[in-house]
């Protein structure tokens, strides 16, 4: 769990540190720049072990150990680790695992000035849905909205919780239930979040403290993550998000979740979803390629509109954190502006993706707009 830990955090194939402890217990932790974690365990100890070794090394040495079987880790002067099991004496197996001459001062939780409580599975809620909707780390966009690497929490007004995210081309406002924040807003990069997620239970309760303004600690039983907010500003995405447009298209999730996935089988480098709106009918083109009839209803006036097919997937496949998410209402002012989706009066899950102008929907835009000349 730990080893998977680090690697979603991004701390990469560095140290893991094992230090017993008192009172029967081994705590593993690793150190990193925005993330660090501790995760306690149970152990009948005969003596004082401190020791470091590579994340890779312990994933594959540990992967190597057979199953339902307890472990002996031993240790001699000026050697390695081993793992024993089974047997005794010569019939003894062993596996060693290679250390690290470094060591580090065991991780310092700072003391709570605040905390709230999340129910068991909000952050693994999160962490589910929440990824392809934040900025990637090496993305051109980073340096310019380092506070959209991770999702922001805040409060409106009123009191209510706020989640939003966006990745520059994308954004979702969520109004989640079940989750208690501060009354600062502050954003943490998913990646550490995902680290966190991956050594809480799903089905455990977790205590989130806040220290300094800066720190944000989650702590649930023997596990403790001390993870550091991220800087800037979150940028204004609500203004993208419109449900009072000319038109609406209603369409089942499940039907624009497999439309996307086969524009992005017929079209791997251009995978764009282009709807083309014809007497209040919609169709799904890739030009000289596909055209699919869909069974999705029109108000008001929908102009043909393009969006890419990945973005627009992620906007659906989101949607499954409501439990009434079975049609999509996508509401839509022009081809050039942004696409708000959201379920048909009910705005907990507030979704937008801008568009893509291509010279389809620009040429089918056009013949709707030509003037049909007249016959005598």
């Amino acid at each position: 769990m730990l080893v998977k830990s680090a690697r979603k955090a991004g701390i990469g194939d560095k140290t893991i540190y094992i230090r017993t402890l008192d009172e029967g217990l081994v705590s593993f932790y690793y150190n990193g720049m925005d993330i660090s974690v501790e995760k306690k365990v149970t152990a009948e100890i005969e003596g004082n072990l401190e020791v470091a070794t590579s994340i890779g090394e312990l994933d594959v040495k540990v992967s190597a150990l057979p199953d339902d079987v307890e472990v002996t880790v031993e240790k001699t002067t000026g050697g390695p680790i081993q793992f024993t099991w089974g047997g005794s004496g010569k019939r003894k197996s062993g596996l060693k695992v290679d250390i690290l001459p470094e060591t580090s001062p065991m991780i310092d939780v700072p003391p709570f000035e605040e905390t709230v409580n999340w129910k068991p599975g909000v952050l693994h809620n999160i962490v589910r849905y929440i990824p392809p909707f934040t900025l990637h780390q090496n993305s051109n966009k980073a340096a310019q909205m380092p506070n959209a690497l991770g999702p922001n929490f805040s409060k409106d007004d009123t009191g209510r919780v706020i989640v939003r995210a966006t990745d520059g081309i994308k954004g979702v406002i969520i109004y989640p239930k079940h989750m208690e924040w501060f009354d600062e807003p502050m954003s943490i990069d998913v990646t550490s979040l995902q680290g966190v997620a991956d050594v809480i239970p799903s089905d455990a309760e977790i205590q989130v403290g806040l220290s300094g303004g800066t720190i944000v600690i989650f702590k649930a039983g023997y596990t403790t993550a001390v993870c550091r907010t991220l800087i800037g500003k979150f940028p204004p995405i609500e203004q993208y998000f419109k449900t009072n447009t000319k038109g609406k298209l209603n369409i089942d999730r499940l039907e624009l979740i497999e439309l996307c996935k086969r524009v992005k089988l017929l079209a791997p480098t251009a995978a764009l979803l282009q709807l083309q709106v014809i007497d209040d009918k919609v169709f799904a083109i890739v030009p000289s390629v596909l055209e699919q009839a869909l069974p999705a209803s029109v108000e008001g006036e929908v102009p043909s509109f393009a969006v890419g097919a990945v973005h627009m997937e992620m906007a659906a496949l989101l949607f499954a954190m409501s439990k009434s998410s079975d049609e999509l209402t996508l509401y839509v002012d022009n081809y050039d502006k942004s696409i708000s989706v959201a379920l048909d009066g009910k705005e907990d899950i507030r979704l937008w993706c801008l568009p893509h102008v291509s010279q389809f929907v620009r040429e089918a835009n056009d013949a709707l707009s030509k003037p049909i000349p007249s016959t005598v």
